[in-house]
Formats: structure tokens, C-alpha cells, sequence
């Protein structure tokens, strides 16, 4: 597995490395790269297959050993979505090389169970899997619409999230099908318990896929975590709501 990183900021700053979610890249969120950057080393990762990484089949355990080699210890990690399931994967696993985890739009567990009803819904989630293979690049823009236009509108025109959604080549499909397998199959409710690492976790009030529950359950379960939800922002808060996102993560990253 070879991964495409980005780095920006000075490299005597605190190393801080950022995971983003399903079928998007570490290209997409640029403001926030930008702001984190004044303060931290960034570490800008495209996962298997997004974005500049080359393409391949891959699993949270693959990603977390190459994430071991080539990351530096006592890190920053950002995760969002399927970025914060990855995160939280590396934390258990690794912990010694985890400084401090923040999980944005985050949840241990993604599709919804008897005894979890706050994450979306299997139906959904499988016509999502079957459509993808028909048509990819409808299917990953009615997936942006409702995972980053729910809630209130983002500063980002959707004309521009769209730009920045296909502006390299389309993720490889074995990538897109291996992160749709995590997403079905993770469940780290009864894991998520031994992070010891200082925990932010964000939410959006609105969010429709990881609802803010999910991350009430995280801070109550992990020693050490705190939880943000944000009024009115949906599962791309650092888009919708970017001053009150920055504020809180600022605020938090400060104190680390």
C-alpha cells in the first residue's frame, strides 16, 4: 500500500495528521488544512485509492501498520466519517504513536442495530453499495448532497464542492467498495473504551448519517473525551459552520 500525503507548516510545530471520509480526498477541505497548518505540522492523507493514492483493496489493519510507518509518534489525528472510523482504529492499535484524537462526524458503529439506532440505515446504505457500480459519479453526488448540503447550507457553493469532489481521477472502485466493507461491518462500541488518548468529538446537530448521539455515547465511553456538538450543522461542520468549528477544535488543540 503507498499513500499520498501532503505536508504543510512548519515541521517544528506539533505533528497533527487529518483522515477524510468515503470517496472524497485530502484535497477537499483545504480552509481547514490551512487554519491547522499556522499551528501544526499537517499530515494530509488520501486514503487507498482517493484522491492521489494509488489504487488497492484495503482494511483498516492495513491502513493503520503503513499509518505506523509513516507518521511520526505523539501525533495529532483528525478523523472524519470514514476517516474518524479509521482514526479510531489507529488509536486502539497504536496508541503509543497517538497524542491527542479528534473525531469529527464520527461514530464507533455506522449502520444502525437493534440496540443502536442513531447511524443510518442498512437500506440505504446497501442501495448506496449497489449503485455506486452503475453510476459512480451520480451516486457519490447524491451522497455529497446529503451528507454535506444536511443542516444549514455550507459556506462552500455546491458548484464548488463539486469541483473539488472529482478534481482528480475517480476513486478506484475496489477503494470505494473497500471503504463501503468498513463502514458495514465496523463496530467499536465495546472497543472504544480502551482509547486513553485525550478525545474531541464534533457533531452536527443535523446530521442524518453519524447523529450527534453517536458521539454522546463516544465521550461517555471513552476516559478521556470531550464532545462539541454544533446547532445547526450537518455532517460537514467544518463547512457549514466553519468559525464555530474552528473555535472549538482551536480552543481544545491549544490546551494539548
Amino acid at each position: 500500500m503507498k499513500l499520498h500525503i501532503q505536508t504543510s507548516g512548519n515541521p517544528e510545530n506539533p505533528p497533527l495528521a487529518l483522515l477524510h471520509g468515503w470517496g472524497l480526498h485530502g484535497d477537499f477541505w483545504p480552509e481547514l488544512v490551512e487554519q491547522l497548518s499556522q499551528h501544526c505540522y499537517c499530515y494530509n492523507i488520501d486514503l487507498p485509492g482517493h484522491g492521489q493514492s494509488p489504487a488497492c483493496t484495503w482494511t483498516l489493519t492495513h491502513l493503520s501498520q503503513k499509518l505506523a510507518q509513516l507518521l511520526p509518534p505523539q501525533l495529532l489525528l483528525l478523523g472524519w466519517s470514514l476517516g474518524g472510523i479509521a482514526a479510531q482504529h489507529f488509536a486502539l492499535n497504536y496508541p503509543m504513536h497517538i497524542k491527542a484524537l479528534v473525531l469529527v462526524a464520527s461514530t464507533p458503529r455506522f449502520l444502525q442495530a437493534p440496540d443502536w439506532p442513531h447511524a443510518a440505515k442498512p437500506a440505504a446504505f446497501e442501495q448506496l453499495s449497489k449503485d455506486m457500480h452503475t453510476s459512480f459519479e451520480s451516486t457519490v453526488g447524491d451522497f455529497m448532497k446529503l451528507t454535506l448540503l444536511s443542516g444549514e447550507r455550507p459556506k462552500v457553493k455546491w458548484t464548488e464542492l463539486k469541483r473539488r469532489a472529482f478534481m482528480h481521477e475517480a476513486p478506484n472502485a475496489k477503494a470505494l467498495q473497500s471503504g463501503l466493507n468498513i463502514l458495514a461491518a465496523t463496530d467499536f462500541r465495546f472497543h472504544v473504551e480502551r482509547i486513553y488518548a485525550p478525545t474531541l468529538c464534533i457533531s452536527g446537530s443535523h446530521d442524518r448519517l453519524t447523529p450527534p448521539q453517536a458521539s454522546e455515547f463516544m465521550q461517555q465511553t471513552i476516559p478521556n473525551c470531550d464532545w462539541e456538538n454544533i446547532e445547526g450543522a450537518g455532517h460537514a461542520p467544518f463547512m457549514s459552520h466553519p468559525d464555530a468549528f474552528q473555535e472549538v477544535l482551536g480552543a481544545w488543540l491549544a490546551q494539548r
